[in-house]
């Protein structure tokens, strides 16, 4: 992960999360989520990027949802290619 990402870029959209939306989450990012289908369709997600990830947080808390986090290990990508993701327009 680009040192942008790890040490300004998620832990800022976490906090802003968490203030306004009381996410109560502590990686806004981790793209590893489980969600019962009532919740699903609860939220009336729309997204289809990479914004899905924050608009299923914001709806959550807005719904007062309870979110449970499971610790994961991000392990290098042992491949010889550059992040797919770009910083500014993803």
């Amino acid at each position: 992960m680009p040192w942008l990402h790890r040490y300004l870029g998620t832990p800022v959209l976490t906090f802003i999360l968490n203030l306004f939306f009381k996410a109560k989450i502590g990686d806004c990012n981790c793209g590893m989520r489980l969600i019962t289908k009532k919740a699903f369709e609860k939220l009336q997600l729309k997204s289809d990027g990479m914004e899905f990830a924050s608009e299923m947080m914001i709806k959550a808390g807005l719904h007062k949802m309870k979110i449970i986090e499971t610790p994961i290990n991000l392990y290098k990508d042992k491949r010889s290619k550059k992040p797919h993701l770009r910083t500014w327009t993803d």
